[in-house]
């Protein structure tokens, strides 16, 4: 029958084979693609029935397809508000770990002995307020000593 169509056309018998060749892995792919065509069919068919059993499903359970569209629209906001409690609820988890934290190195110090950081640095902020009675008595006493030496000296 190939050998029919290409006579018709007047090819040249060189050409003759692979036009018919060419023909005939038409045919097979025509025939894979209508396989193809009829599975994906097939399969929109099994999903519209597996979409209409859901549609019935939720219906029976109270949710039009109104009121499922608006739930599936309002998704996002309810996200974003969650996502934000859960923030809150994990700031407020930490300060609390750090406050309890705090608690336990205290403990610790005061157990082994140690001076904590407030007692640093009162001992830092005492020491200064020495460190500076000291200039000034030293700064006081070179002077009497300063002022009493021409006394002696004339």
């Amino acid at each position: 029958m190939a050998a029919k169509k290409t006579d018709k056309l007047n090819v040249p018998r060189l050409l003759r084979a692979p036009l018919e060749a060419a023909h005939q892995r038409l045919r097979v792919f025509e025939r894979e693609l209508e396989k193809l065509f009829a599975e994906l069919r097939k399969k929109g068919e099994q999903r519209r029935k597996e979409l209409a059993s859901f549609a019935e499903r939720l219906a029976n359970h109270g949710f039009g397809m109104n009121e499922l569209r608006d739930r599936l629209s309002s998704l996002p906001d309810h996200g974003v508000e969650y996502a934000a409690e859960l923030r809150n609820w994990a700031e407020n988890l930490r300060s609390e770990l750090v406050r309890q934290f705090e608690a336990l190195q205290t403990k610790a110090v005061v157990f082994l002995g140690m001076a904590t950081r407030r007692e640093v640095e009162q001992l830092a902020k005492n020491l200064a307020r020495l460190s500076r009675r000291v200039e000034k008595a030293g700064k006081g006493a070179d002077a009497a000593r300063n002022a009493a030496r021409p006394a002696m000296g004339t």
